[in-house]
């Protein structure tokens, strides 16, 4: 019932599951191999050809889709010390052969799904759900699954997944390795691209002309020009607390940032959300994020001379695009206005 699989496609399958989940690392020797991972194509089956009836799927729609993954626990892994120090686990997860277009390309489990480790039936999977008021839709999370538990470490395994869903999907079965996202934040904060301070002013000069109204009949276009200003939030737009590590993504054209390690909190988990730029919402994978050090001088001027002040009114930054200088925002002054008699 499997299809055959070639290094190219494992390849593809491994660097697309990667890409967009980085939170959940395949385990690998000192060498760089990775161990133990396994997938298989999903084959189109004749209902009546596969005797056992899931309990979660509806008598109405059998399974059309089959995919048989036999595998044995690597030697490397089988240590159950090993396991638990090192935090190894045991996770299933499923991708559309197709890459999934106008979305981040995360884990995704076929429409209807069940599956079955070593003839025991897996109820706890956490998928779409078709909608009573509307059977073409199907909403929900799709959660990977952690199969470790069902694992048999000293003899063999078969996973088995049904589904029917018209379209094909590949099956992952990968030990991997949790990384939580404050791991993740410190890893990627040393290895991730920066750009530096000037490359930045060239930039932000850039995306400040390009998103300019020229008033062509103006007398004083060249003034206006050289006062030409924008203001920037040294707060993360959606947690709405000081940036500690300010980044955006390659495909970003907008100067301003929001925090590394909240984005890859917000991201650690299935929402509908996710992987979205909290300033442009073009999808942004970790692979995509690139440090700022130029709103990084920013912080750092606003740490000393503001230390502790946390008003949204003196986190503020305003950068001259003419000449790439920039000053902290000043204050507002309240003022107050006699009422007439």
């Amino acid at each position: 019932s499997n299809t055959t699989n070639t290094t190219s496609d494992l390849y593809d399958v491994s660097k697309r599951l990667c890409r967009w989940d980085p939170f959940n690392v395949p385990y690998a020797t000192n060498a760089g191999a990775v161990v133990g991972q396994i997938f298989s194509h999903t084959v189109t089956i004749a209902g009546s050809t596969f005797r056992v009836q899931p309990s979660t799927q509806q008598p109405s729609r059998p399974p059309t889709s089959l995919a048989i993954l036999k595998f044995e626990v690597p030697p490397a892994i089988r240590n159950q010390a090993d396991i638990v120090s090192k935090k190894i686990v045991w996770l299933v997860r499923c991708l559309p052969c197709k890459a999934q277009q106008g979305k981040a390309d995360t884990h995704l489990w076929p429409k209807n799904t069940s599956l079955f480790v070593n003839g025991a039936e897996v109820t706890n999977i956490r998928q779409r759900r078709q909608q009573s008021h509307d059977m073409s839709l199907w909403k929900g999370m799709s959660h990977p699954l952690n199969i470790t538990g069902m694992v048999r470490a000293t003899s063999g395994n078969t996973l088995t997944l049904l589904h029917n869903d018209p379209e094909k999907y590949v099956v992952v079965l990968t030990p991997v390795l949790e990384k939580s996202p404050a791991a993740v934040t410190e890893s990627l904060g040393r290895s991730m691209e920066k750009v530096g301070v000037e490359k930045g002013k060239e930039e932000a000069r850039r995306f400040i002309r390009e998103s300019s109204v020229v008033l062509l009949d103006s007398d004083d276009e060249e003034e206006e020009e050289e006062e030409e200003a924008r203001t920037y939030s040294l707060h993360d737009p959606v947690a709405k607390v000081l940036i500690s590590n300010p980044v955006t993504g390659k495909r970003c054209t907008h100067v301003q940032c929001f925090d590394l390690g909240f984005y890859l909190s917000l991201n650690a988990y299935p929402s509908a959300r996710r992987w979205r730029c909290p300033c442009c919402e073009k999808f942004t994978s970790h692979e995509d994020l690139r440090r700022s050090e130029l709103f990084g001088e920013w912080l750092k001027e606003y740490n000393k001379d503001a230390k502790g002040n946390e008003t949204r009114e003196v986190s503020m930054v305003e950068f001259k695009a003419k000449g790439g200088e920039w000053e902290l925002a000043k204050p507002k002054v309240a003022t107050s206005k006699k009422r007439k008699s």
